[in-house]
């Protein structure tokens, strides 16, 4: 370590070990959920306190209020569009699939929610088209230019007046483009073609894919108005539209407060107990974290927690001080500062974990070389019962031979001996060498060199400015206090 000491320099860091109490769902919050879910498929009869009478509620299978249901009751807003196969939960695929219309399917799991599903229609769809529009934006109008100064009413009578002209002659739709303000389709002679699952506006993909090859029509959506012809339409498939009532699993508060009560005995008990063994008495996983910045933001295991890390630098956290720390997302953190790393020579206990390596391959070569007196190839391939190997075509630009990885010191010193020259023996990165030159190959002189030098002279004036950067900051005498703000 003292022989290389710049390889172990570290600048002041701190361990920790931590357990995490996560705020998540327990199986009697799913089981309450379903419940929940499973009392909104079926009509039932409650007491109105306002009319003092019994009323019936209707549910999901039996409303015609399909859209309200659905946004009253679930996190996820209605989405009144047919969707394809492809789209469908694939582990219910075949249930929804053969659902009768306005049959409800569930309370099923899908990720981190529990679902109801209804199948509202179900109908063949084209899976793509191609249409040509002419648009004719009004003042307000999504993505309109500032020249443009119709008013809604203006742009609806201009977009009615080409359809009309287009109508009586649909050869004229090309000569009108002009008046489009769609200039990238304007290119195309006006042409869209689109997916029926890519992103359109809703009014524009209705009409394009409820209605016949060749229909014309106006149709309004938020970048004004369109008249649109359809001109072809793909494969027809069969599609769905759904109405799924969608709740995410979260803790109740009871999970929580429970959560929150053994977090709170832990904190305790390590404060007069070694904090493995109470983790370990609990059944809790102890996770250490090493070598941790001042202005570290993130902590493996937990993201970004900063609180953590500025607690750990504090000037009253000692080695052996407990605290807890909620995290983000939910839950706690009781963390233990195990260890006060100071700037300078890395601990020789740290240190061994790549020191010892590096030591005992010192010592190998040390010993290889030590039984070594031979000092032909061959002669030493015997002594050492290994064989001779050929490396063709060797490089220094790649310095690598084949069948013993990257070694640069050994292909350096074989560019520095003549041919027929054999090496004395070679420390390199993976063992010991002896190298023979058996044949010189010179590089084909360049007619010009300039290009090298130019190549040669970018490459020192770039060295040279990352050197001054790097001497300028271990020149500087700077006291870095961002971490008090950060």
């Amino acid at each position: 370590i003292a022989n290389n000491a710049k390889e172990y320099e570290v600048k002041a860091s701190r361990d920790i070990a931590f357990v995490q109490f996560k705020e998540e769902p327990s199986l009697d919050d799913e089981n309450a959920l379903q419940d929940q879910l499973k009392a909104l498929v079926d009509d039932k009869i409650e007491f109105n306190e306002v009319s003092k009478a019994n009323e019936t509620v209707v549910g999901f299978t039996n409303t015609t209020e399909i859209e309200a249901f659905v946004n009253l009751n679930s996190d996820q807003k209605y989405l009144d569009s047919f969707v394809f196969e492809a789209s469908l939960p694939k582990a219910q695929t075949e249930t929804i699939k053969n659902l009768k219309t306005g049959e409800v399917f569930g309370p099923y799991k899908a990720a981190n929610s529990y679902k109801l599903t209804k199948l509202v229609s179900k109908r063949k769809i084209a899976d793509s088209v191609k249409v040509r529009h002419i648009l004719t934006p009004f003042v307000g109008s999504a993505r309109a230019d500032a020249l443009v100064t119709k008013t809604e009413a203006q742009a609806k009578a201009t977009a009615d007046s080409i359809y009309n002209v287009i109508k009586k002659n649909r050869s004229k739709f090309t000569q009108l483009l002009e008046l489009s303000s769609d200039k990238v389709s304007n290119e195309n002679n006006g042409e869209i073609e689109f997916a029926y699952t890519a992103s359109f506006a809703e009014e524009f993909k209705a009409f394009s894919f409820e209605n016949k090859i060749g229909s014309l029509g106006v149709v309004r959506t938020d970048f004004g108005y369109h008249v649109i012809e359809i001109l072809d339409q793909g494969t027809p498939q069969q599609a769905y539209k759904l109405a799924t009532i969608s709740r995410t699993i979260e803790p109740s508060i009871e999970t929580i407060d429970e959560v929150f009560k053994n977090k709170s005995k832990f904190e305790i008990a390590v404060a007069n107990a070694d904090f493995n063994e109470v983790a370990k008495e609990n059944n809790y996983s102890v996770m250490p974290v090493s070598n941790m910045n001042e202005l570290d933001e993130s902590i493996p295991g937990l993201g970004s927690q900063r609180a953590v890390i500025r607690w750990a630098f504090e000037d009253g956290s000692d080695v052996g001080d407990v605290k807890s720390f909620t995290v983000s997302g939910g839950g706690f953190v009781v963390v233990k500062l195990t260890a006060v790393n100071k700037a300078g020579t890395m601990s020789v206990e740290k240190a061994s974990v790549s020191a010892l390596p590096e030591i005992r391959k010192e010592k190998k070569a040390q010993m290889i070389i030590d039984r070594l007196s031979e000092t032909t190839l061959d002669a030493i391939a015997s002594s050492e019962n290994q064989s001779v190997k050929s490396a063709l075509a060797v490089t220094m630009k790649n310095p690598t031979l084949s069948g013993a990885g990257r070694e640069p010191l050994v292909v350096g010193t074989a560019f520095g001996l003549g041919e027929g020259v054999t090496s004395d023996l070679i420390i390199g990165a993976n063992g010991v060498y002896a190298v023979e030159v058996t044949k010189l190959t010179k590089a084909d002189p360049l007619p010009n060199y300039q290009a090298s030098a130019n190549r040669v002279g970018q490459a020192k004036s770039n060295t040279v400015t990352t050197k001054l950067f790097e001497a300028l900051k271990a020149a500087a005498d700077i006291e870095d206090n961002r971490a008090v703000f950060y």
